[in-house]
């Protein structure tokens, strides 16, 4: 009877000691011996005791980094606050106020961004992903529950694609959000720097696809950046000169562009056919056409080479239809005849003249041998010659009435200016001064055209006013 009221009264002071069971992982603890182990006597819990059992977390804290370093030693929280206990043995211990979704990782010193903030967390913290070797400090630790152990680098989580070509900084080439496209790479730092036609040249080209072995044969394929030849041009091109020359190119060539060739310091200059402009990025065999470079080639007229594009339109010219007096070698389009070369024919450009393209007049047309080329004698006395006639015919039976410059000029087509009073047979009095154009002068349709009557308009004043209506309101 007496040990039974001891052992009730044993359970009666440890239910009073105790708030309640401790959660599962720290249920070794239980028991009023234990008590110190994580309290000081007199005090409540202590942090210092968690960290001799953590020794994963005070490692962090003593190196400054993790979230519980910014947790614990820069924003001062205690380890009770997220990780409170004696709540039953079914408590969560870690405390998550937002949710693990709503985790804000940027504490951890590693923010997630890109790709990287889509993902789970157990994408990541799980035990395939785990470097450290956790189990030496802390052998129960529960691989599939924590989130310690990651690293930090790319490597640590993916797979190395160039197989160690490149080292380990990912990010110089490659963002969080994508692999491909790569982000930027400075060819410039590597021991080939690209310049010329070499910058728009597929990276495929000179870095192939190969294959990896493994102990069962072929594993994988990766890209070859690391061992490419690069000491001599034929590395990777084939010598046209098969070695006639010798193997440094770079003495007649260059990477702008295989035709644009230095010839060994050639100065063309010294001939009688100075290589400007366009001449001088041509290849040399597209005027040496034997082969021999000291042949003699016909170059004195532009037609020695070149099709004349103008069919002979201009050889009665005092020049003979000289290339030079439009073009140069710098390109044949646009033109160098200008306005004031224009001035100098039959047909100077003034006012909205100025503003149309060469082609709105000078037309392609079509050659008797099948061909098409730009026709420059172009048809002017009239302005009908270039212009449809909107009036329709009514003012070609006068002689004087029918030439355009009469009411407009080439400045605009819509500034009208005209002598009513001498150029027509109604000369505007009175309040007819006053009255607009299209008070008289109305749109009606001729042959499907929409024109507005000039000739002939009646004016008799019974022909506009209605005199015996006027007459009887009077």
């Amino acid at each position: 009877m007496l040990l039974a009221v001891i052992s009730l009264s044993a359970t009666s002071t440890l239910a009073q000691l105790s708030p309640g069971d401790l959660a599962s992982p720290h249920e070794d603890l239980e028991g009023i011996t234990n008590c110190t182990k994580c309290h000081e006597l007199g005090e409540g819990p202590s942090a210092d005791k968690c960290m001799v059992c953590h020794t994963l977390i005070r490692d962090r804290l003593d190196n400054h980094r993790g979230f519980h370093y910014q947790a614990v030693t820069i924003e001062g929280k205690s380890c009770f606050v997220c990780h409170n206990d004696h709540a039953g043995r079914d408590f969560e211990l870690v405390h998550w106020p937002d949710g693990q979704d709503g985790f804000d990782h940027s504490g951890t010193g590693f923010e997630l961004t890109g790709k990287h903030a889509s993902l789970a967390c157990r994408d990541c913290h799980n035990p395939s992903l785990v470097k450290e070797d956790l189990r030496a400090r802390e052998p129960s630790k529960d691989l599939t529950r924590t989130f310690l152990g990651l690293g930090r680098d790319c490597l640590s989580c993916h797979k190395d694609e160039h197989r160690g070509q490149l080292g380990p900084d990912c990010l110089r080439c490659h963002t969080n959000d994508r692999f491909k496209p790569v982000a930027a790479f400075d060819h410039a730092a590597t021991r080939f720097a690209l310049t010329g036609k070499h910058r728009t040249v597929d990276c495929a080209k000179c870095h192939p696809v190969v294959q990896e072995s493994g102990a069962g044969g072929v594993v994988g394929t990766y890209t070859k950046y690391s061992g490419i030849r690069a000491d001599n041009c034929t590395s990777c091109h084939k010598d046209k000169h098969q070695s006639r020359f010798g193997l440094d190119c770079t003495k007649c060539h260059q990477t702008s562009g295989w035709h644009e060739v230095k010839m060994a310091g050639f100065d063309h200059r010294t001939t009688d056919f100075p290589l400007v402009g366009l001449h001088s990025t041509l290849a040399c065999e597209k005027c040496h056409t034997s082969g021999s470079m000291t042949g003699k080639i016909a170059h004195e007229r532009c037609q020695d080479c070149h099709k004349d594009y103008h069919s002979g339109q201009f050889a009665s010219r005092a020049d003979g239809g000289a290339c030079d007096a439009c073009h140069n070698e710098h390109g044949f389009s646009p033109p160098l005849f200008s306005v004031a070369d224009h001035a100098r024919t039959d047909f100077a450009l003034t006012g909205a003249h100025l503003a149309q393209p060469c082609i709105a007049c000078h037309k392609m047309q079509s050659t008797p041998d099948g061909g098409v080329v730009r026709q420059f004698a172009v048809a002017h006395e009239q302005c009908t010659s270039c212009h449809s006639d909107p009036h329709a015919g009514q003012f070609a039976s006068n002689e004087r009435v029918k030439q355009c410059t009469v009411c407009h000029t080439d400045e605009d087509w819509h500034m009208v200016e005209i002598d009513h009073d001498r150029e027509t047979r109604y000369p505007l009095l009175g309040a007819h001064r006053s009255v607009p154009c299209s008070g008289c002068h109305k749109q009606e349709t001729v042959s499907g055209q929409t024109i507005t009557r000039y000739r002939p308009v009646a004016h008799e004043c019974r022909d506009c006013h209605r005199v015996g209506a006027d007459l009887k309101e009077l």
